[in-house]
């Protein structure tokens, strides 16, 4: 008996501590990420699958074992898996013919949505002599312009406001809402502060932090731009807006500013945002957040777009009978 009242203590320490401290299942809409005393935070993220051009199929005709200087019909099969977008600039090419002669190795297309297409391409074996059988490995390669869009909302509330739901006990129900972008290329955004944000006019510095991740098994060819933007209900007083969330400092050199609502990619566009492995190093932002002491509650969304030209490649193996001479 003494060992079960042992039991029952530590697993209501256990279930306390729990409470206390906030942790709970991530499926809970109540106590969610970075919620303050006044909030009741539901939590809500749409991410896509990020799947877009797949290499469904490789066929090596007349089989994948040929004669010396013999030609080679090689169809590859790719498709759109996107259900919505159409796909410009897909370069579809044999990017390592090894020893091969490339008679035609290169097609330029678009792609609609959920559209599958099967390339023809032709080569010709090299002139192996001898009668030993040689491996050769060729690699299909695709390259394709995408855009990753990702939003992430972010709530303001005055201070005097904020100070009349504390003292009053009641709370604001707001959902932490996000929806991540679909694509080979994940910008991951993330809000250094507790929400509802208590604001005056004196401003209020809040960090955001942005991450590109791969989450495919191609590579990150090119980048060609990311852009950051805010955006809040335009509701005004006296001729000036409510609420407002507006860039305030970087702590790289890789972006510069437009205005006070965006941050575009410099260097005209063409400077590179590093991976390192699959993801890219996390940046930070500073936004000045302010707004009148008895503002209600409004939502403000931050939105990031990336562009770049994401690679896949496959490689398959053909085998070539040497002439025998």
């Amino acid at each position: 008996m003494e060992r079960l009242g042992k039991i029952a203590l530590i697993c209501s320490l256990m279930i306390a501590i729990i409470l206390f401290s906030g942790c709970t299942a991530e499926d809970l809409p109540i106590g969610g990420e970075l919620c303050t005393k006044i909030g009741i935070c539901e939590k809500k993220v749409i991410e896509e699958k990020p799947e877009v051009i797949l290499i469904k199929e490789i066929k090596v005709l007349p089989s994948a074992e040929v004669k010396a200087n013999e030609l080679v019909d090689i169809y590859v099969t790719i498709k759109n898996k996107d259900p919505e977008k159409e796909i410009k600039g897909v370069n579809a090419t044999i990017s390592n013919p090894g020893d091969f002669e490339c008679l035609n190795c290169s097609f330029i297309l678009t792609m609609h949505p959920l559209q599958e297409k099967t390339l023809h391409f032709k080569l010709r074996a090299p002139d192996f002599k001898g009668t030993m059988h040689v491996p050769e490995t060729l690699t299909f390669t695709v390259t394709f312009d995408y855009d990753s869009h990702t939003t992430k909302s972010i709530w303001l509330i005055g201070k005097d406001t904020y100070r009349e739901y504390l003292e009053s006990g009641r709370k604001v129900p707001i959902t932490l809402s996000e929806s991540k972008s679909k694509g080979p290329v994940r910008i991951d955004l993330e809000v250094d502060a507790e929400q509802p944000i208590a604001v005056d006019l004196e401003r209020k510095k809040v960090n955001l932090y942005l991450q590109m991740n791969n989450v495919m098994d191609g590579i990150v060819y090119e980048f060609k731009s990311l852009n950051l933007s805010v955006s809040c209900p335009e509701v005004k007083i006296h001729g000036a807006y409510e609420v407002a969330l507006a860039f305030a400092d970087w702590d790289n050199e890789t972006f510069a500013s437009e205005g006070s609502f965006k941050l575009v990619l410099s260097d005209k566009g063409k400077k590179e945002i590093a991976f390192y492995g699959k993801s890219s190093p996390k940046y930070s932002f500073v936004l000045n957040a302010c707004g009148y002491e008895d503002s209600d509650v409004f939502q403000c969304t931050i939105s990031a777009d990336a562009e770049y030209t994401y690679k896949i490649s496959r490689n398959f193996e053909v085998v070539v009978e040497g002439s025998g001479k």
